[in-house]
């Protein structure tokens, strides 16, 4: 009897069109496919995003950081690193103090954040080495007052490499013959990153641990310990397993938590864009329990006949609930080629160009997952389904008795 379901359904799924499929039908098959399509390559392009800015990130911050609770400084933090540098996980860890001073030059002051680094270990744990544009930076260059500025903070203050600048902290002060002045120290420019995050480069710049050190007002301490872990894409785990093998006055916390708010509006942005996207496949969804209603009511003679002949109710709507499947297998399977092929084309040629000048993405970023490429097509197929329920219930209502007392007195 399956065969014998699949068959009528068929026939009903074409009508009395020539083609494949009636008018009616073609229309939700179309639907369905559109929004397969279209919650695919949105939520493949979101990806994109997302994945393009944690690398960015990740570049310059590591996977994972470890710091002190209440914002305590760490002083015995070179014992901490050979601790976390034994686990089979990591891949290597450097400490960091993260100073917020005025950078002046004779072309006007801007606020940074100053990161103070052992560069031969920060260059080893990050990717700064290959980001900088201008100059050749080196651990020896930076112990001898040198600064690594971000490429918008050097074209800001007119700077290039070989320049000076003059540092400042607006809070701390060091005694001097002429009283408690704020630290200072004239840095010489060696090398000008571009990280391809406009905030970074704005704000962000290098120098040794020394130095950081001196504007921290604490010679022996650090603020916190970077991580690079053997995947980035597994930090939340390893920040866990790290939890566990140091003590409670240790925080870890890993990429997400560096720019919580902008990850969080990355993720608000691909829910909203699904739940509006879906409701695409519900309006075929609500189109196609429409036209199976039609469909029920224009075939009631043919399910009396059925009947009439020992077809149960179960086969019959058993032929109702094919009938939807069917379509909605056809416009899903439709959706995943058409959205497969333009996003790897998308990959392949980059022929969408973001046109914002300045962008970091010049290209509009793809990042497909195969769990996108099964929840979508499976939550179409579900609705699909569903939207064929209440017709199949519909079908068991009919009569024999009564169709064939209409049909004598037509007759």
């Amino acid at each position: 009897m399956k065969k014998f379901s699949d068959f009528i359904a068929l026939r009903y799924i074409r009508g009395h069109s020539r083609f494949l499929l009636s008018f009616s039908n073609l229309l939700s098959l179309i639907g369905i496919g559109l929004g397969v399509f279209s919650l695919l390559t949105v939520i493949s392009v979101m990806n994109g995003f997302d994945t393009d800015i944690r690398e960015r990130i990740v570049a310059f911050r590591s996977d994972v950081k470890i710091s002190r609770t209440g914002c305590e400084p760490l002083y015995e933090y070179e014992e901490l690193v050979q601790q976390v540098e034994k686990l089979d996980y990591i891949d290597h860890a450097t400490p960091v103090i993260s100073n917020e001073l005025l950078i002046q030059s004779a072309d006007g002051i801007y606020g940074g954040v100053c990161m103070g680094i052992d560069y031969e270990s920060y260059a080893a744990s990050t990717d700064l080495e290959k980001r900088v544009l201008i100059g050749h930076p080196d651990a020896a260059s930076l112990e001898e007052n040198g600064i690594i500025l971000g490429f918008d903070l050097a074209v800001n203050l007119n700077l290039t490499v070989r320049d000076y600048v003059q540092l400042s902290a607006p809070v701390g002060t060091e005694a001097t013959p002429f009283g408690l002045l704020p630290r200072s120290r004239r840095m010489k420019v060696v090398g000008i990153f571009s990280s391809g995050i406009p905030d970074y480069d704005l704000h962000y710049c290098y120098y040794s641990l020394a130095t950081g050190q001196y504007f921290s007002g604490n010679g022996i301490s650090v603020d916190e310990i970077e991580v690079r872990t053997e995947n980035a894409d597994r930090a939340w785990y390893y920040r866990r397993l790290l939890s566990r093998e140091l003590s409670s006055e240790y925080i870890v916390s890993d990429w997400s938590d560096y720019e919580a708010n902008l990850f969080n509006a990355i993720k608000m942005e691909k829910v909203l864009m699904i739940l509006v996207l879906s409701l695409i496949i519900l309006l075929a969804g609500f189109n196609m329990a429409g036209n199976l209603n039609r469909l029920v009511t224009e075939k009631k003679r043919d399910i009396g006949i059925l009947q009439a002949y020992g077809v149960s109710s179960r086969n019959i709507r058993q032929i109702f609930i094919n009938s939807s499947f069917y379509i909605g297998l056809a416009g899903i399977a439709g959706g995943i080629v058409l959205a497969y092929a333009f996003l790897w084309s998308q990959l392949q040629w980059h022929y969408i160009i973001i046109p914002i000048s300045g962008f970091p993405i010049q290209e509009l970023p793809v990042d497909m997952r195969i769990s996108d490429f099964i929840i979508i097509p499976l939550l179409a197929l579900v609705i699909t389904l569903l939207a064929a329920l209440v017709p199949a219930a519909r079908s068991r209502s009919v009569s024999t008795i009564s169709i064939i007392r209409n049909r004598d007195r037509v007759g």
